[in-house]
């Protein structure tokens, strides 16, 4: 019976040392916490989507829960890289700095469908690694505006890459279509360890309603 007990008790010190070295290897008890990890925690990393033709939808940048992303090399000018994320749960200020000035991009043309958007930005970065990101949330002023914008629009009031895109019907038709335009930083974004320029547009699409001409 002695014996029994002795090994239990054996196999309860095995088992607390085992938990011990675990906790030290992964570093789960360390006080410093990263501000990294925190953000990982608060996403979706499924809905993390990378911009490369720099294209993104209005409709859902104002309606849903979407941060741009602009991650920049700290040591390098000119190598920002565009993403979206989408599914952010957490708190503003673990997205890091909030900077003192808002962020415009502007409508390159077609502005009667596209409104100048401002977003509050935040910066953080990681001097190890060398990199740096801001985020960008887009104000509520900016999704108020847009609520603002037309909707509808008549046929001879498109621009010409749309009517390649519409069918021939009646005059009681409204066909959904997309518009797009390029938008612009107003200025280069001083972060805090480089200023973030973004020389390529953003391509900003949105879904109009287009009323078709009589049919004479």
């Amino acid at each position: 019976m002695i014996k029994g007990k002795f090994q239990k008790e054996y196999r309860v010190l095995c088992l607390a040392i085992v938990v011990i070295v675990c906790i030290m290897l992964t570093g789960a008890g360390r006080e410093h916490i990263d501000l990294g990890e925190i953000l990982d925690k608060s996403v979706d990393h499924k809905s993390l989507i990378i911009a490369n033709d720099n294209q993104i939808n209005l409709d859902n940048l104002v309606s849903e829960r979407w941060i741009l992303r602009i991650n920049y090399d700290l040591h390098h000018e000119g190598t920002e890289k565009l993403s979206i994320l989408q599914g952010y749960t957490g708190d503003n200020h673990l997205l890091g700095s909030k900077m003192e000035k808002q962020i415009a991009f502007v409508a390159s043309n077609e502005q009667e469908w596209f409104p100048t958007l401002w977003f509050d930005a935040y910066d953080w970065s990681d001097e190890e690694k060398g990199v740096g990101i801001i985020s960008l949330i887009l104000t509520k002023e900016s999704q108020l505006a847009f609520g603002q914008l037309p909707d509808t629009t008549l046929y001879g009031e498109v621009p010409d890459y749309v009517v390649n895109n519409l069918q021939d019907r009646d005059s009681s038709s409204i066909q959904k279509t997309e518009v797009y335009t390029n938008y612009n930083l107003q200025m280069p974004i001083e972060g805090l360890k480089s200023v973030v320029k973004l020389t390529e547009p953003i391509k900003i699409t949105r879904t109009i309603e287009v009323i078709m001409p009589e049919i004479i």
